[in-house]
């Protein structure tokens, strides 16, 4: 006889799943083909690579201007390769705040990052960049929106970070 089982996997499931069918009975002898297991890979394993950034302020001439960018992989499959370019503005001289991996430098006025690797369910890449503000930067320092590259992510729709502004108080002369 034959028999057929349909089984749901949840559509967040990651990974193999592995199903094993054994038969008994009937006064047989030879139980060494009396099971069999077959192993099928799920399709939705995916990383879901998001970005969030953010500045310090209100601030003074003087003080340290500070952009800080994390990029989380909330899917339930590692993200590999990430990377990122960030358009830092002009009229501040901008040096690496914190950087854990050196998977970052400043070429150009530009925060560049590359090979970035993040975990599944949660793992996330911080890094800063500083930069003395003056009387120039009154009365904002904006940085503009950026995009994050992440291979085979699944919702790029959270890609994208926001313009961030500074706000730089000067007294007025």
């Amino acid at each position: 006889a034959t028999f057929t089982f349909v089984v749901k996997v949840n559509d967040n499931y990651c990974g193999q799943v592995s199903n094993t069918v054994t038969v008994s009975g009937g006064g047989e002898t030879n139980t060494g083909n009396n099971s069999d297991t077959e192993k099928t890979n799920t399709n939705g394993c995916a990383p879901d690579v998001s970005v969030e950034k953010s500045g310090n302020g209100p601030l003074t001439p003087g003080d340290p201007a500070i952009f800080t960018i994390t990029v989380t992989n909330n899917g339930n499959a590692d993200a590999t390769n990430v990377s990122f370019t960030d358009n830092l503005p002009d009229g501040v001289t901008w040096a690496e705040n914190s950087d854990p991996s050196n998977k970052c430098a400043i070429s150009s006025n530009d925060l560049v990052c590359s090979g970035i690797s993040l975990t599944k369910n949660g793992g996330s890449y911080t890094v800063a960049v500083q930069g003395a503000v003056d009387s120039n930067d009154c009365p904002a320092i904006v940085n503009p929106v950026f995009a994050v590259i992440a291979p085979g992510d699944s919702n790029i729709g959270n890609n994208s970070s926001t313009e961030t502004s500074i706000t730089v108080n000067c007294t007025p002369g």
